[in-house]
């Protein structure tokens, strides 16, 4: 085995394995084309965005040098539809006490919304951006009437590196970020008071590490094996941070600990200029999360025509997926719907679908 080869599959697979990790989905951001074709991108990833958070030996990938100064993403809960009964309503999505009787109203649907921009700069083995990201949802549960929510306020800036061996079939890439996290994460009883978050709130600023593999045949179908350890040695967030979202009293964000991921991808083509995506992922391959097996498998599919038009589905949380996506020299548009299980631990327990939208503008 080539030397350098050797030394990095040390590095990647040697580190020791820590404790339960943060959610069994654990990149930072997902884009719409990612979410609809099953959240998959471990092995299949070849934009920027996507190959920074999900494997950023896919940074290898890249053909020429883009910048997208302007790629907004929106993600919009089905549920909000049946809670909000006027166009005041629509406004308190964003509060969990201003929502809190809407979804007392509905048990089990949740009112959710989120939204990310992440400009980014990036060539072949190169990308480095400045993630914004918010998030937030909440229902109630009628069988111990109970509230439930979260939310995430993220500001990351990212910088990732990639280089390729053997002709390119092997590749290697790490991202190191300062990421800057404000999270809430609780369970209320319906007692009639205000929902309190500042105690279930932890806020931090620390820096992460995501060291990724990928390895494709020199075969027609281009089969590849992605494999990526995430928040390398644990992220810790050992200040506060320089951004505050809210008033209160809150404690530091408890560590994120490592976790592997796994990917195998097919890219046969389908005439002259068609092509076919084939992926699965397998996340946290230890089960630090501690979540049902289902959970922990992502499968996506994307035809793409000409590089202009492609039609995505998929399966991930136990839920399907489903997507369309524009694309040109000068941005792409991406849309389509998936779900998030709320859950902590099951699989199709309760569902929170979705609407998303991301246009990008490039040069």
């Amino acid at each position: 085995m080539d030397g350098s080869l050797y030394r990095a599959l040390v590095f990647l697979f040697m580190l020791p394995g820590l404790a339960q990790a943060d959610s069994v989905n654990a990149e930072w951001v997902s884009t719409t084309r990612a979410l609809t074709m099953g959240n998959v991108g471990i092995a299949s990833s070849d934009d920027p965005t996507t190959a920074a958070f999900y494997n950023p030996a896919g940074l290898a990938r890249a053909k020429k040098a883009s910048f997208e100064v302007f790629n907004p993403q929106i993600d919009f809960g089905f549920g909000n539809f049946s809670l909000s009964k006027s166009a005041v309503d629509w406004g308190k999505h964003a509060s969990y006490n201003a929502a809190k009787e809407m979804v007392k109203a509905k048990p089990g649907k949740a009112s959710s919304v989120g939204f990310s921009l992440y400009p980014n700069v990036s060539s072949q083995n190169f990308s480095f951006g400045v993630l914004g990201r918010m998030h937030r949802w909440s229902y109630y549960r009628q069988s111990d009437q109970t509230w439930r929510y979260q939310s995430r306020y993220l500001i990351v800036p990212s910088l990732g590196l990639s280089m390729g061996i053997m002709g390119g079939r092997v590749r290697f890439g790490a991202a190191v970020r300062a990421i800057q996290v404000t999270e809430t994460n609780g369970i209320v009883a319906d007692t009639g008071s205000t929902i309190l978050t500042n105690e279930s709130t932890g806020e931090g600023l620390g820096v992460g590490l995501d060291a990724g593999m990928l390895i494709t045949m020199p075969w027609s179908s281009l089969p590849s094996l992605g494999l990526v350890a995430r928040n390398v040695g644990d992220t810790a967030f050992p200040t506060r941070g320089l951004v505050k979202w809210g008033g209160g009293q809150k404690v530091n964000h408890a560590k994120i600990k490592m976790m592997y991921d796994a990917g195998v991808a097919i890219t046969p083509k389908i005439g002259q200029k068609d092509t076919l995506t084939l992926a699965v992922d397998m996340r946290d391959i230890q089960n630090r999360s501690e979540v049902r097996a289902l959970r922990h498998f992502n499968v996506g599919m994307e035809f793409a025509f000409s590089k202009k038009l492609y039609l995505r589905a998929g399966y991930s949380q136990a839920y399907w997926t489903a997507g369309i996506g524009l694309a040109s020299k000068q941005g792409a548009l991406d849309l389509g719907s998936y779900a998030d299980e709320l859950d902590s631990v099951a699989a199709g327990a309760v569902e929170d679908r979705k609407f998303s939208l991301r246009y990008t503008r490039r040069f």
